[in-house]
C-alpha cells in the first residue's frame, strides 16, 4: 500500500477499527492524511462506497491482510 501510495496521490484507506490487524499501520504512518478509521462495522464503509466514484475512487478492496 506504501508504494502504491507513492504512485498515486489519489490513493486513500479506510479501516473499520482494524488499522493493524489488516497491516495499514505503515501506510498510515506515511500518509496520515489519506487514512480514515471509520470505527464501526465494516457495512458503513461498504454503505458510503457509492458516492466515491464521483470523487474520482474507483476501487475497493474489503479485506486486505498481509501475507
Amino acid at each position: 500500500m506504501v508504494a502504491l501510495g507513492r504512485e498515486r496521490a489519489d490513493l486513500v484507506a479506510i479501516t473499520a477499527a482494524m488499522l493493524h490487524p489488516v497491516g495499514l499501520g505503515p501506510f498510515a504512518k506515511a500518509f496520515p492524511d489519506r487514512i480514515f478509521d471509520v470505527a464501526s462495522p465494516s457495512s458503513m464503509p461498504r454503505s458510503a462506497r457509492p458516492g466515491w466514484p464521483p470523487a474520482g475512487c474507483t476501487r475497493w478492496s474489503r479485506f486486505t491482510r498481509p501475507s
